[in-house]
């Protein structure tokens, strides 16, 4: 059984130009898809081909003269003579005009068929060409202590100091890491211990997606039509050069301003400009408002040690609070879980700070919960030093 039979009855509709729009689209797609069946129509049209040019010349040839042993008459001699040249001159016509058509045929298909099926051969001088190559280099890891992962294209790699941050890495830090990332045009991210974040450009616009955690921002001035944007899960900080440090988890957002000014939105679409020694806190069932931290405002602070826990299980917290901490004694640090975990599942914690103030060492120890009661609507979300 021939196996190309409705193929050659297609390639036979197509050369006699017998093909409906719906057969004509599926030859078309049989000679795309269908290597055996490319061929064999290549095939055909290169026989075709020398056949058309032997018919021609034959066609062109002088005819053989022969002695006709029949008597017929001068009139009938002189019409069958006239067919017989019309028909041959007609034949010769045809088959030109059908090779060239063929060969032209021959090429638009082959030319976009075969051609786009067969991926050029790459070569030892052709360079490999991947996403990260491609992208713009937009940031650099710097001052990396401990273990902080960089997720590119789904792929998970260590970073190591003088790594480059392409645009759409995610960066993961670890309980003991921390890692400062510079950017190109100038702005800094000093990233705390157990935070995510992804780093963006967007048609000239730099976006930070604080997923979780924490980070202090050191923003240099930035075009006024394409301000930095810092997402979080609550809220959008628009920034146009600034320092401003910023907390994310589940429950909040925490935007503390040293510098400048930084306009923050809610998902209820509520805005607040929160200027230099400001802070504002976005929380589920809480309007967004803007906190005056001057009157704790101090020359110098320096936070010695802060631990997290009840009884016998603690957590040492101290990078994380210092990172926190600017010169005021009022210091945004988000419900305390948010920055360790629960080290004591069940138990009512605390969080004991050991600290410096122009000098002078003080203790302090505050409570997981500012009421009494056991109630994630009472989580402490900042410590206030006492002076001394």
């Amino acid at each position: 059984m021939n196996e190309f039979r409705e193929f050659d009855e297609l390639l036979k509709g197509f050369v006699e130009e017998t093909l409906t729009d719906a057969e004509q689209a599926g030859f078309e797609e049989i000679l795309k898809t269908d290597s055996a069946s490319r061929q064999r129509y290549l095939d055909y049209m290169a026989v075709e081909s020398m056949l058309s040019s032997h018919r021609v010349k034959i066609e062109h040839a002088e005819p053989v003269q022969t002695k006709n042993k029949l008597k017929i008459s001068t009139v009938r001699a002189e019409k069958a003579k006239r067919q017989v040249t019309s028909k041959r001159r007609n034949s010769g016509a045809f088959l030109i005009l059908a090779a060239s058509v063929f060969l032209a045929l021959s090429l638009v298909y082959y030319m976009k068929f075969v051609r786009e099926s067969e991926p050029e051969p790459i070569t030892a001088q052709q360079p490999e060409k991947t996403p990260e190559k491609i992208k713009q280099s937009l940031a650099v890891i710097e001052n990396l202590t401990g273990n902080t992962t960089l997720i590119v294209n789904g792929k998970n790699s260590l970073a190591t100091n003088g790594m480059t941050v392409h645009s759409g890495t995610e960066i993961i830090t670890s309980g003991n890491s921390q890692v400062l990332i510079k950017c190109n045009e100038g702005s800094s991210f000093l990233v705390s211990p157990n935070s995510r974040l992804i780093l963006l450009k967007e048609f000239g616009q730099i976006k930070v997606d604080l997923k979780k955690g924490f980070f202090k921002a050191d923003v240099k001035k930035q075009d006024f039509h394409k301000p930095m944007l810092v997402l979080t899960s609550k809220a959008t900080m628009t920034v146009l050069g600034t320092v401003l440090r910023v907390s994310s988890s589940e429950r909040e957002a925490l935007l503390t301003v040293d510098e400048g000014r930084v306009e923050m939105k809610n998902t209820r679409n509520q805005r607040v400009i929160v200027h230099a020694d400001e802070s504002a806190q976005e929380a589920d069932g809480k309007n967004l408002e803007v906190r005056d931290l001057k009157p704790y405002k101090v020359k110098s602070l320096k936070i010695i040690s802060a631990i997290y826990g009840a009884g016998d299980k603690w957590v040492d917290l101290t990078p994380r609070v210092q990172m926190r901490a600017g010169n005021s004694r009022l210091i945004p640090t988000g419900d305390f879980k948010s920055l360790a975990g629960d080290p004591n599942y069940g138990i009512v914690k605390s969080l004991k700070v050991k600290y410096e103030i122009d000098g002078k060492v003080g203790t302090t120890e505050i409570s997981e919960y500012t009421q009494p009661v056991i109630d994630p609507r009472f989580f402490t979300t900042e410590i206030i030093l006492p002076e001394l």
